[in-house]
């Protein structure tokens, strides 16, 4: 799994970004994919990198989960 820090969430809309600790890469997820709520810009949090169903080509976040 990878690490990293939600930067942007909009619960409005149901999605967000996820900043990846490693590469700083960033990741789409939508709310469909939290393990939890509520959730939060700075919460950590582990997921795993999948490709994305809506944009090909794309990667997104996946099973996420809070760390503590």
């Amino acid at each position: 799994m990878t690490k990293g820090k939600i930067k942007y969430y909009n619960a409005g809309k149901g999605f967000g970004f996820i900043t990846a600790d490693e590469t700083k890469e960033e990741f789409f997820f939508h709310c469909k994919e939290l393990l939890y709520e509520p959730c939060g810009i700075n919460d950590r949090v582990s997921f795993i990198v999948t490709k994305s169903e809506i944009k090909p080509g794309k990667l997104c976040a996946t099973e996420i989960e809070k760390l503590r």
